[in-house]
């Protein structure tokens, strides 16, 4: 049996119940769970509850969401309006001087916890600043959204 096979088994786990006891008249109680991925015995829960925490459901109320949306929105505008300055820039000065304004660096996170893809760009050379695609360390991002496709073509 495959592992994914045990786990399936584990899943299929179903609650059994005792009988109704017609001498007392006790009503059918659980007597746990049980599968076939078990070896023997009956567990107090599900044998998957502990492993596969449910996630903690956030309900928000509309303007909360339409707040976010708003906030998210304005950023990712002036994100665009930003980035299309410095690549209209006239030379590489004040390209460089617009990007410090619009793009500050963030030098708290370059090594940990891990070394930060971009370290080669901000502490290399110049060559690497100038050209950071001709480098071959970077690619431009694909756009995989609909959303930013249709953006994009507009």
């Amino acid at each position: 049996m495959t592992v994914k096979q045990w786990i399936d088994k584990l899943d299929a786990s179903e609650e059994a119940m005792s009988a109704y006891d017609s001498t007392t008249g006790m009503e059918p109680r659980s007597m746990g769970w049980k599968s076939a991925g078990q070896a023997t015995g009956f567990l107090a829960q599900h044998p998957l509850d502990e492993v596969f925490i449910p996630p903690i459901v956030q309900y928000r109320n509309e303007d909360e969401a339409r707040d976010w949306l708003e906030q998210v929105q304005s950023q990712e505008e002036a994100i665009a309006e930003h980035v299309a300055q410095v690549d209209a820039a006239a030379d590489e000065g004040e390209r460089r001087s617009l990007l410090n304004k619009f793009f500050v660096q963030s030098r708290r996170s370059c090594s940990y916890p891990v070394e930060c893809s971009y370290v080669p760009y901000c502490w290399g050379g110049e060559d690497l600043r100038r050209d950071p695609l001709g480098s071959g360390r970077y690619i431009r991002r694909q756009p995989n959204h609909p959303m930013e496709l249709v953006q994009i073509k507009e």
